[in-house]
């Protein structure tokens, strides 16, 4: 059995933008998946460490690798003993696991297209909390200026990721496809669950049960323009025609969703 501890070589995003935050990344091969993981999560659980993400990947040379991420703020001496635990059963082949510190010096917008070239985490990726915070802000000290400029920094990055997908070789057939991978990086980038998405006559009707921007503000109005914009600009990358989207309903002016209606510029 091998245990080894290597300094985390990627920038992954979510390790940097988490201000005070130690995260580790658990990577453990083993035969027989089912009672690996299990054994795993009852060590990890024993030693109240939290986890924020499990997952899994192909078999390679007839191991199938587990990958954990977890915050072990404050307690890292806890995570060295469980994995020195884990290390010992039989269930485990091998294992191996990263350290990261957040750096507090690097900015938001700086990190975010290593989303895209590092591994999305929900939970660790995104830190929807602060975010919204600030967006929250903006929208109170700044007015009808902050919502065009919340609505612009929301369609730059719309249009960014379109335009990482195309270099990815990812295609989307029509607005149902754009709209359908939208959904995916919503919900996987900790900003929300997309109730459904369907077309209507002549436009598209997004429903997002926990939209993030909406959580952090109370208004008379629907206020999520940082995610119209983006909506916009990852429609507008990939398909190169114009959209117009309007927030019909918003959590944050008391509804039970946010609802958008996307409509092309004849």
């Amino acid at each position: 059995m091998r245990r080894r501890r290597r300094k985390y070589a990627r920038e992954v995003f979510g390790y940097i933008y988490a201000p005070g935050k130690v995260f580790a990344e658990i990577v453990a091969l083993a035969r027989e998946f089912t009672s690996a993981l299990l054994k795993i999560l009852l060590i990890l659980n024993k030693y109240g460490i939290r986890i924020e993400e499990v997952s899994s990947g192909a078999p390679l040379k007839n191991l199938r690798p587990v990958f954990i991420i977890a915050d072990i703020t404050d307690i890292e001496e806890l995570f060295e003993k469980a994995v020195k635990e884990i290390s010992y059963s039989p269930e485990v082949n091998e294992i191996f696991y990263f350290i990261s510190r957040a750096d507090p010096e690097v900015r938001f917008s700086q990190a975010f297209p290593l989303v895209y070239y590092g591994t999305m985490r929900r939970a660790v990726l995104f830190d929807a909390e602060h975010f919204c915070i600030s967006m929250a802000a903006i929208k109170k000290e700044w007015g009808d200026e902050g919502k065009a400029l919340l609505f612009l920094l929301g369609k730059t990055w719309g249009l960014t990721l379109a335009q990482l997908d195309k270099r990815k070789g990812i295609v989307c057939r029509g607005e149902e496809g754009v709209l359908s991978r939208f959904s995916d990086v919503w919900l996987f980038t900790g900003r929300g669950q997309v109730k459904r998405t369907y077309g209507r006559l002549i436009e598209y009707i997004i429903e997002i049960e926990d939209n993030f921007e909406a959580m952090c503000i109370k208004a008379e109005e629907p206020s999520c323009h940082w995610t119209r914009g983006y909506i916009t600009g990852y429609l507008e990358g990939h398909l190169g025609f114009r959209y117009n989207v309007l927030e019909r309903k918003c959590l944050s002016a008391g509804d039970s969703v946010c609802v958008f209606s996307v409509r092309k510029f004849e």
